[in-house]
Parts: structure tokens; C-alpha cells; sequence
């Protein structure tokens, strides 16, 4: 998972660095701002506690290497951002082999994964809410 996660990450940052103007058509205009002022006013928080959520995780690496992020800041953000996940993913396996029940194992798994969602969820709230007061 943490090979999987990290790699991911750097595929996008990857993308982020070489391809600038494609990227740039596939991520609105309002979005790229957005994560733009996101890095500026947060770097490397920005990057780490984007990387438990779906899609904002892949958006905030294309966008570090839009944005011309160092890759090792980068990549530091990335590891510490996906470490929770791991770790979650790992007691998850964990238990599982001590289950024989398939179905509960399945259920786990899925109570981790709407965990991470709402979480992800929360933060979309609380990040405006953050960039708001940090102006004043």
C-alpha cells in the first residue's frame, strides 16, 4: 500500500512537472487557484492531509508539480500524508487474518474506507474556513 500510494503520488507530481499545459486542460482553471493557494498558504500540509482523500489527493500532486514544489519537500508530504492509511490498511489486514468470517473482514475494510471519506469530507469544510481566517 505504501508503495502503491507513494508511487501514485509521484506519478502526479511527475505529470504535474512534464506535462503543464495538459494538465492545465483537464483541471479547471477555479480548481488549479484553488490548490494553488492551498500550497502557498499550507506547502507540505497540503500535500499530507490530502493524501487519505479520494481524487484531492491526485489533484494536489498534479498541481505541487504545476506549482514547482521541490520533489523532496514533496515526497516527504507524501510519505507522511499516506503513512495513517498504511498503518489502518495494515491492522485491517491484521485482523482479518484472525477472522474467519469473509464478510465481516469486507465490512472492515469498507468502515475504513467511509472513515477516511468523511474525514475527507470534513476537511473540504475546514480548509475555506482556515484560508478565510489566515487572510485576516
Amino acid at each position: 500500500s505504501l508503495a502503491g500510494s507513494l508511487g501514485a503520488a509521484l506519478l502526479g507530481y511527475g505529470l504535474g512537472v512534464s506535462g503543464g499545459r495538459l494538465m492545465e486542460r483537464f483541471i479547471p482553471e477555479e480548481e488549479q487557484e484553488k490548490a494553488q493557494r492551498l500550497l502557498q498558504q499550507r506547502g507540505m500540509l497540503a500535500v499530507i492531509i490530502s493524501r487519505p482523500i479520494p481524487i484531492l489527493a491526485e489533484t494536489v500532486a498534479i498541481v505541487a508539480g504545476l506549482s514547482g514544489m521541490k520533489l523532496p519537500r514533496f515526497t516527504l508530504a507524501a510519505l507522511i500524508g499516506t503513512l495513517p492509511i498504511v498503518f489502518v490498511y495494515a491492522l485491517t489486514g491484521a485482523a482479518a487474518a484472525d477472522f474467519d468470517n469473509g464478510l465481516l473482514v469486507f465490512g472492515l475494510v469498507l468502515l475504513a474506507a467511509g472513515l477516511f471519506w468523511l474525514g475527507g469530507h470534513a476537511l473540504k469544510k475546514v480548509l475555506p474556513a482556515l484560508e478565510q481566517t489566515s487572510e485576516v
